[in-house]
Order: C-alpha cells, then sequence, then structure tokens
C-alpha cells in the first residue's frame, strides 16, 4: 500500500468512528503493526496529535472537533465514487503538434523539406519545381499525390499520340516519354518522401531538462482524480519515452492492450471505454491522431512495435497518416482518437494548445464545433506564432489566448503564463 493511500485509509476509519460516534479500537482497523506500512501510520498518527486533530491514547485514537472539521472536505473528496470511464468530461485538455519536439531535434515542415533537398532525392528537379511554389511538407506530399495519380493523363496523351501517327497530322512537340513517366516520377519521389519523414520521426532522445520541463508542466497543469488527456498530431514516441523515464508516478493508456495467449501487445478501442482512474494515481491518456512510427498493421490487428518502415510489404502496413492539410481518417485507429478529440472538447475547460499550426482540417473543424456547442472552452495556443495563431482561429470563430513563447526553450515564461492561465500561485 503507498503511503497516500495509508493516509486516505486513516482518515477515513477516523471520520467514520468520529461521526458515529463509535468508541472502537481505531487500532483494530487499520494494521498499524504493519512491517512496511506501519512505521508510516503510527509517524502519521503522531502528526495528527501534534496539531491537535486527534485525542486519546494508543487504544482509544479519535478525531477531535478541530481534526474532522480541517479534513472533512478532503474525506468527503475520498468518498465520491469513481466515475467508470472519465476520459472524456476531464477539464483539461493538452494538444501537442510539431512545435513541442522542436527542441529535441524534430524539425518542422519548412526546415524538413528544405533538408529534404540536401538528401539526393530520386527526382531532384521535380521536388525542386514543387518545393519552388511552396516550402511546405503537406504541400509537396498532396502533389506528389495528385500527380502520382494522373497515370490516366498519360494513357490519353499516349493514344493521343498513336493517332497523330496513323492520321499523318503535325502536333505541337513534346517529350512524349517524359510525359509519360512523369506519374511514375513522381510515385518514386512520394515514397522516398514518406520513407525519409518515417525515419526522421521515428526515435526520439529526451534529454534531462526537456523531461524536467515536461514533468513540471504535467504537475502544474494535472488535477487531481484526473488524467491528463494528450491529444497529438506527431508521430514521434516523445509522451512515451517520457512516461518510460519518469520517476514521479506517471504511466500510459495509449489503447494498447496485451494479449498474455500470444505475448502482442495490440490497440483495441475497448481500453479507452474500460479506463479508471483511482485516487492519487498520475495518468497520461495519449491520442495520437495521425498514427505514429511504432504502429503496425499485422492481419486485423494493430501492434505496438520497434519503429520498422513497412514500405511495399503486403503483409504489413504502418499506421500513420502523412502530412496534408485534408485528410481522411475514418478507421481506427484514427476515427476513435477523433471522436475522442470532438468529445472531450465538447465537455472540457480548457484545452492547451503548445506548437501546433491547427493546418489539419479535421482537427480545427472539431475545434470550431466545440466553440459552438461549449461556450465554456478555452482555447490557449502556446507557440512562437502565437499571436498569427490567434487571428487565423478568429476567423473561423474560435476565440484563442496567445502565449507567444517556444516550449522547451522559454521555460520561466511558459511556466508562467500556464501558471496564470491555470490560477496557481507559485509553490
Amino acid at each position: 500500500m503507498a503511503d497516500e493511500d495509508a493516509r486516505r485509509e486513516v482518515l477515513l476509519a477516523l471520520a467514520e468512528l468520529y461521526e458515529r460516534q463509535d468508541p472502537r479500537n481505531l487500532y483494530k482497523q487499520i494494521n498499524f503493526a504493519d512491517e512496511g506500512q506501519g512505521p508510516f501510520l503510527r509517524r502519521l498518527v503522531a502528526e495528527l496529535r501534534a496539531e491537535g486533530s486527534v485525542e486519546g491514547k494508543q487504544e482509544t485514537i479519535r478525531f477531535t472537533g478541530q481534526g474532522y472539521d480541517k479534513y472533512k472536505s478532503e474525506i468527503a473528496a475520498f468518498r465520491k465514487p469513481l466515475k467508470p470511464a472519465n476520459i472524456v468530461g476531464a477539464p483539461r485538455l493538452l494538444f501537442l503538434g510539431a512545435g513541442a519536439t522542436q527542441p529535441v531535434g524534430k524539425m518542422l515542415m519548412g526546415a524538413f523539406v528544405n533538408w529534404l533537398m540536401s538528401q539526393s532525392p530520386p527526382e531532384p528537379e521535380l521536388l525542386a519545381s514543387i518545393c519552388k511554389e511552396k516550402l511546405d511538407l503537406e504541400f509537396l506530399l498532396e502533389e506528389l499525390e495528385g500527380l502520382a495519380s494522373k497515370n490516366y493523363l498519360a494513357e490519353h496523351l499516349e493514344r493521343s499520340a498513336k493517332q497523330v501517327a496513323q492520321t499523318g497530322f503535325f502536333t505541337v512537340g513534346v517529350n512524349l516519354g517524359e510525359v509519360l513517366g512523369f506519374p511514375k516520377a513522381a510515385g518514386r519521389l512520394l515514397k522516398w518522401v514518406k520513407h525519409q519523414v518515417f525515419h526522421h520521426y521515428r526515435e526520439l532522445i529526451l534529454d534531462p531538462s526537456y523531461q524536467k520541463n515536461f514533468e513540471a508542466l504535467l504537475e502544474l497543469y494535472a488535477l487531481p482524480d484526473w488524467p491528463v488527456v494528450i491529444f497529438t498530431t506527431n508521430y514521434d514516441p516523445m509522451v512515451e519515452e517520457f512516461c518510460r523515464l519518469t520517476e514521479a508516478g506517471w504511466s500510459l493508456v495509449d489503447g494498447f492492450t496485451s494479449d498474455p495467449r500470444v505475448s502482442e501487445h495490440y490497440w483495441e478501442r475497448s481500453t479507452f471505454e474500460k479506463f479508471k482512474i483511482s485516487p492519487g494515481e498520475k495518468r497520461i491518456v495519449l491520442f495520437k491522431l495521425h498514427g505514429s512510427t511504432t504502429w503496425i498493421r499485422l492481419g486485423r490487428r494493430i501492434l505496438n512495435s520497434p519503429p520498422m518502415y513497412a514500405g511495399d510489404d503486403k503483409m504489413c502496413e504502418n499506421i500513420m497518416i502523412f502530412p496534408a492539410t485534408r485528410k481522411i481518417a475514418i478507421e481506427d485507429p484514427f476515427f476513435t482518437a477523433y471522436d475522442y478529440l470532438e468529445k472531450c472538447l465538447g465537455a472540457a475547460e480548457l484545452c492547451l494548445s503548445i506548437g501546433y499550426s491547427f493546418r489539419d482540417y479535421d482537427t480545427l473543424m472539431r475545434f470550431k464545433a466545440a466553440k459552438i456547442s461549449n461556450p465554456v472552452l478555452k482555447v490557449c495556443v502556446l507557440d512562437p506564432s502565437a499571436e498569427r495563431l490567434r487571428d487565423t482561429l478568429g476567423i473561423h470563430g474560435i476565440d484563442a489566448t496567445p502565449l507567444p513563447f517556444m516550449f522547451g526553450v522559454q521555460t520561466q515564461e511558459y511556466m508562467e503564463a500556464v501558471r496564470k492561465l491555470v490560477g496557481k500561485t507559485p509553490g
């Protein structure tokens, strides 16, 4: 039994005896002789006696009126029944975008495209032409997907060329070979870019300062007996790595559960639906809206695995939605993540966005709907470009409070801003 649980048990037992005016011996209800917890329990009672909260000798310890009044509200909170599922209804949400992991080496979209052009791409001229139009990863992938799907145009041009040859009519000179090969070139470049995206985001090393700062943010932002519900569009394993390294007791719920029959860790929606939290627990509930580099579909199951790129492997598939402003997320695990985003925003009081651009239409639509259905929802944007994002969101009817700081770098500034946001005083 943890110290916090033991303390809770003592206070509840004292309250029961006091309320029923029961003279029974507290020592018969609480195992003060237990080798592991006994010293803590005896020290706790000594502290309660020293502050005047309990009276009596060892055999007849009971609350004083002063002690009962002091702990009455805390005891009432202990007695509240646990909700069987309290993900939806969490008063505070976190939304993490690419800017949340930029301080630990993960590039934003413009910087990533610049980096791509220096990596010997298979179709450098095509890449340069698209990037000249707009230096953005979403734009690049959307253009390549569109071009790669245009095989029907190549077939049309080939048929037209044959007809011209048969009729003898002269047409404007075009290098037909290049035109016919254009969709294939776009397809090759598209595969290469996706491979580079996967490899860049598949791993993440958290330095101790970042780990400490993220933990401090969670401790400041969290509410007792509620999980910290985090939504993210990032593929990288930052939150998972934080939970693996933390010594502060944070644990993760990410939709995966174990099947001991085959030693598999697989995704299942019911993991969220069955979620419960006990008093004093520190739980993070994580929804990765665009998938993860460690998720892979094998048969009918989505497994949590080492980060391996499936490519054209027909047996398995990486569970990732690659960057694009218009996405379709109607299959699980994506549908469940967006479903919970909509429901959580509809019930929350505060959503703090960190380093997120709000360019994903699926996400933007849910924030817009939530601001209509849930007028108490407050949206705050922590980002170096927070004022610009505030203005953009305002166009869509979403009022947002800007916090113009870079997460993980301007630590003192953004922590003070969040402290004011949640109404906590230092210490």
